[in-house]
């Protein structure tokens, strides 16, 4: 992919541009300010790529015959989502943490997943 002739469409300002910038230097990047409308703009041959969370690639070919997402076992990247809160509560901030990394380890965020974007 990191080739001149290899168009790669991201949304501006966020991990997916970072992403690219940094591993495909090579790649002619557009840039499209409308995240949610990539994945036609793509299907319709507009670009080559897209660089996605594969949370959404999972949704995108879903919803789009014309998409694959080959990657969705083996991601270039590891990503968590998290969680903003307001600073100051020490208590919370501890609960939150713990609640998550148990609904991790017990397979809730995997079924959650499997249930509502796979």
């Amino acid at each position: 992919m990191n080739k001149k002739s290899v168009r790669v469409m991201v949304n501006p300002g966020g991990t997916n541009e970072k992403f690219a910038l940094s591993n495909l230097p090579n790649c002619t990047l557009l840039v499209h300010p409308q995240n949610a409308e990539i994945p036609a703009l793509i299907a319709e041959g507009k670009a080559d790529v897209m660089i996605t969370e594969t949370m959404e690639a999972r949704r995108y070919v879903r919803d789009d015959a014309r998409l694959a997402a080959p990657l969705l076992d083996d991601p270039f990247t590891k990503n968590h989502f998290g969680i903003l809160m307001a600073k100051g509560d020490q208590d919370w901030l501890n609960y939150v943490n713990f609640f998550m990394e148990e609904k991790d380890m017990d397979g809730t965020l995997d079924k959650l997943e499997d249930q509502y974007i796979k």
